[in-house]
C-alpha cells in the first residue's frame, strides 16, 4: 500500500508493508540491510519502538486513529529507544530524510491507500481510509 502525507500532497511511500500480529511487530525491521526510498513499514498497534539490532537510521511518524501525525522523529540512529507516544495508535517507519523530503511535520494527516502494481500513481492520490 501507498502512505500519503494528505496535509502535503506528498507520497510517503509507495510500497508499504503492514506488520499487524505480535511476530511481525516484534520484528520490525530487523534483519534487513537498508528502506529503499518509496519503502515503509506500517506497525498497528504500536506506540514506541526500538532500533536495537538495526544497521541503518530510520524516520518514524506515529499517527493517531485518524492519521493525524502525533509524534515525529527524523533520523533515528540504531541502538535507540522511543518512548511511547501519547495517543500514538501506530508506527510508520521510512528510510531516513523522508520527514525532510517531502516536509512531513506533527499534525499532519496521513493516509494509506492501496498501491496499483508497483508504480505510485501520479498526483493527486485519491483519498480512501485513514490508518487501521
Amino acid at each position: 500500500m501507498m502512505a500519503v502525507n494528505r496535509t502535503k500532497g506528498k507520497i510517503l511511500g509507495s510500497r508499504v508493508r503492514t506488520a499487524t500480529t505480535f511476530p511481525r511487530r516484534l520484528k520490525g525491521l530487523l534483519g534487513t540491510r537498508e528502506l529503499r526510498r518509496d519503502e515503509g513499514l506500517w506497525i498497528v498497534p504500536c506506540a514506541s519502538i526500538h532500533s536495537f539490532g538495526m544497521g541503518y537510521p530510520i524516520d518514524v511518524l506515529f499517527l493517531d486513529a485518524a492519521g493525524e501525525v502525533v509524534g515525529l522523529f527524523p533520523a533515528v540512529s540504531p541502538n535507540r529507544v522511543i518512548r511511547p507516544v501519547p495517543r500514538a495508535a501506530g508506527a510508520l517507519e521510512l528510510p531516513a530524510g523522508t520527514l525532510e523530503a517531502t516536509g512531513t511535520e506533527r499534525g499532519d494527516r496521513v493516509e494509506f491507500v492501496e498501491a496499483v502494481g508497483n508504480e505510485a500513481p501520479t498526483e493527486p492520490v485519491p483519498r480512501n481510509r485513514g490508518p487501521s
